[in-house]
């Protein structure tokens, strides 16, 4: 069983037992993530009977969510795709997506010199390039990676897992914004 995450406009599967997707877990102060990792108690999402400290921490941290995202201090969704090109990447880039989880968080990076696209964004999850956000949806990211190189991110989504727990061919990826430092605390979590 699955719930979607309790980011404001977030869609992202998640596990019951987890408040948000990881991407927006982080995005949180880290004492906001302490109350509610703190109060919760094991069970809970089973049993439906959270304790009155878990949702004081848990509505403390959906109203800092929902006020960065109404600021624009927060990560906001921009747009859902997929990964196109892995299997031109060898070996390692298919077995470094075999590793991958919903919820990891990916680097994009601008390709201006691509031979094929001028406007190539390409997906890499550590060292190891996967892919290529498809052509038809890389112009505005290109010029918003141009702009701040750091702007965006790519999350592994649900979807992107087939039933045997194997990444798809083209997995699934959802690009956000003002993420770029969830690449060094995903890595810490």
């Amino acid at each position: 069983m699955q719930h979607a995450c309790h980011w404001p406009g977030c869609e992202v599967e998640t596990p019951p037992s987890l408040f948000m997707c990881r991407p927006h877990w982080h995005a949180l102060p880290r004492a906001l993530r302490r109350a509610v990792w703190d109060a919760y108690r094991k069970g809970q999402e089973r049993d439906k009977d959270p304790s009155r400290e878990y949702v004081a921490a848990a509505r403390a941290a959906l109203d800092w969510a929902l006020g960065a995202v109404l600021t624009g201090a927060g990560p906001a969704m921009s747009q859902r795709t997929v990964i196109v090109g892995t299997g031109h990447k060898g070996a390692q880039a298919l077995r470094t997506l075999a590793r991958l989880r919903p919820g990891d968080v990916l680097r994009l990076v601008r390709e201006p010199a691509n031979a094929f696209d001028r406007d190539a964004v390409a997906v890499y999850a550590g060292p190891q390039h996967l892919g290529y956000v498809p052509r038809q949806h890389n112009a505005g990211l290109a010029r918003t990676l141009d702009d701040d190189p750091a702007s965006l991110v790519a999350v592994l989504t649900a979807e992107a897992i087939v039933s045997d727990g194997k990444v798809r061919f083209a997995p699934k990826i959802e690009i956000r914004d003002r993420l770029d430092d969830l690449l060094t605390r995903s890595a810490d979590a």
